[in-house]
């Protein structure tokens, strides 16, 4: 697991088990946030556990990266919301970041909050330099989320493949973080 649960003040991040995938099954299943991301909604919920378990591995099979992930649950409630991951580039300090938050919840600062979280738990832990995000240019929403947390733009990229049968390019957002 990904250590332990990080609470925020409207949420706890629990590190992904398998036993999160029917929890996130419909979340993750709502094709409207698949907009500006490569992946697709998972096809079952046995497949969704498969990748859960891969996951819970926490390190790439070169060893080069650490994977942290954690799914995003209401305080006071059963919901869950979304998720956040770090995969941790080792040898040059640096988080890639990502998150997902399930659209009814969309609008509610949710995703802000658990990234703001998760990196408050991760950047003394694992020494973290720099967190970047890499961003759908069309994706304003994100951008304007991670704007808020202070990440810069650095650099605009051409994405390495196509999007759903159309070319498109990333914004590349990096945060300094000072250890």
């Amino acid at each position: 697991m990904s250590g332990p649960v990080i609470k925020t003040l409207r949420m706890f991040l629990e590190p992904v088990t398998p036993a999160h995938a029917p929890k996130m099954f419909a979340g993750l299943s709502d094709e409207r946030a698949y907009r500006f991301l490569a992946d697709e909604p998972p096809e079952s919920v046995d497949k969704l556990r498969a990748k859960f378990e891969i996951l819970t591995a926490e390190t790439s099979p070169d060893g080069k990266e650490i994977w942290l992930n954690w799914m995003l649950k209401r305080r006071g409630g059963e919901h869950y919301v979304g998720y956040v991951q770090a995969t941790i580039i080792k040898a040059d300090k640096v988080a890639v970041i990502a998150y997902h938050i399930f659209p009814p919840f969309w609008g509610q600062q949710l995703g802000r909050e658990a990234v703001k979280g998760m990196l408050n738990a991760i950047a003394a832990e694992y020494r973290i330099r720099e967190a970047r995000a890499y961003i759908d240019t069309r994706n304003l929403a994100s951008i304007k989320m991670v704007q808020a947390l202070g990440f810069q733009l650095a650099a605009t990229v051409v994405a390495p493949d196509d999007f759903r049968g159309i070319s498109h390019e990333e914004h590349l957002y990096v945060l300094k973080i000072d250890s």
